[in-house]
């Protein structure tokens, strides 16, 4: 079960799962939504108390979990072929290629400094500018100030922010 806002990649896991026929009971993610359609290759629950309930049901109902085990080996085997997704870059990657190239001032953008990288990545609220500080979870998690200062741990602006 994912955060609502994770990062990870476990949409691997997911569709490697679905290859197997394992029957996918997500919550209504944005990323496991556009892999899992509710009741046609997967259960996708609005919250963990939904997710415990409509897993009950189908340990219940043998049919439905065949029914959705052989929905999702076929989105697996159909949508996510390696040859697919590979002709799918390539086309993306072709139409890139044809566009005006731009020059992107990153600095301008995200900082030139790892403070300044790591405080554009925190959420704020446009209108008061306050918000959560510090990426969720705390610790090594990617986008963490304990991240940051793992790769940068001399950066003053990291060691200031967090008070170190």
């Amino acid at each position: 079960m994912l955060r609502e806002d994770h990062y990870g990649t476990a949409e691997n896991a997911l569709i490697e799962a679905m290859s197997l026929g394992l029957v996918p009971v997500v919550l209504a993610n944005p990323a496991e939504e556009a892999i899992v359609t509710d009741g046609v290759n997967g259960v996708v629950a609005v919250d963990p108390a939904d997710m415990a309930a409509r897993l009950g049901h189908l340990l219940a109902e043998p049919e439905e979990r065949t029914r959705l085990s052989a929905a999702a080996r076929a989105t697996a085997r159909d949508r996510y072929q390696p040859r697919r997704s590979a002709g799918l870059l390539e086309e993306h990657y072709r139409a890139l290629m044809g566009e005006p190239k731009t020059r992107i001032d990153f600095a301008g953008v995200l900082g030139s400094k790892p403070a300044d990288w790591f405080l554009s990545t925190q959420q704020r609220d446009r209108e008061s500018g306050t918000g959560r500080m510090f990426a969720a979870g705390g610790g090594l998690s990617k986008g963490s100030i304990d991240h940051f200062l793992a790769t940068f741990p001399d950066d003053q602006g990291l060691l200031a922010l967090s008070a170190r």
